[in-house]
């Protein structure tokens, strides 16, 4: 047991040295979907991340017959290349998502723990170039959802997405 423990602390310390994404701006377009709590889902959501703060951010919202807003951040514990030649990568965290509905007769709130784990590719560029990178991520969430009544909520969910890594002045 005290083995296992050691390797999956140097896995854990190794994968956090050697990060795969870019140390620049990153924005893009995500589109999502899942089942949550009994129900379809979709979302487009805006992504971005900022230079020297460890986390990735997305925010998704409607403003159709239901309006919502959610606010999702996610720290990568493991982001490590799969296959650096083909630019490939994989990427385990985890996160807190909350967000805001407003029914026609009813306010919702919900506050989740999630688990982002996903796929990465980034397209070839020049080294001071800006670079693509599409993701393909599952992301299994569970926390409470407060309306007319307070109850555990669950979701299972994928997404699919591009962003746009901006390198960032020093």
């Amino acid at each position: 047991m005290r083995k296992t423990a050691i390797y999956i602390f140097i896995l854990c310390v190794q994968t956090a040295l050697f990060a795969e994404h870019p140390a620049g701006i990153g924005l893009g377009l995500v589109a999502g979907g899942g089942y949550s709590g009994g129900t379809g889902v979709g979302t487009t959501a805006l992504s971005f991340k900022l230079p020297r703060v460890p986390v990735f951010w997305e925010c998704d919202f409607s403003l159709s017959s239901v309006f919502f807003l959610n606010l999702h951040g996610d720290y990568y514990i493991i982001d490590s290349p799969l296959s650096p030649a083909l630019k490939l990568g994989w990427y385990c965290g985890a996160g807190l998502t909350i967000g805001l509905a407003l029914y026609k007769s009813e306010t919702a709130f919900s506050c989740a723990a999630r688990i982002p784990l996903g796929l990465s590719w980034y397209m070839p560029s020049k080294p001071d170039a800006a670079s693509v990178e599409l993701f393909l991520e599952f992301i299994p969430a569970v926390g409470f959802l407060v309306s007319d009544t307070v109850g555990w909520n669950y979701t299972l969910g994928a997404a699919l997405g591009v962003r746009l890594w901006i390198k960032a002045e020093a």
